[in-house]
């Protein structure tokens, strides 16, 4: 539990670092990043992908505002907690 404590630690960071470092215009949005929160994420630990040939831990969360899902955001991290990729999908209504 601890090493899904990390991971947790370390995809929040990523998400944070995110928003912070992009042009929200570029999120394709219909509200302010600041105005979004996160579901709990869901782990899934030691998977293989196609493009690396490690296995890495796939963190996904949701971002919600008021009951809308309006993004989802999937962060790749190695067994050490160290970022391999992410990806941010947006919700269209």
């Amino acid at each position: 539990m601890q090493k899904h404590t990390q991971f947790i630690k370390v995809a929040n960071s990523c998400l944070d670092t995110l928003f912070l470092n992009n042009d929200p215009k570029l999120f394709d949005l219909p509200y302010k990043l600041e105005a979004l929160s996160n579901s709990i994420w869901e782990i899934e630990d030691n998977i293989e992908t196609k493009l690396y040939n490690i296995r890495v831990n796939r963190l996904k969360t949701n971002l919600i505002k008021e009951s809308d899902v309006v993004a989802t955001y999937i962060v790749y991290l190695d067994e050490n907690s160290e970022f391999v990729d992410e990806f941010f999908i947006t919700q269209h209504f």
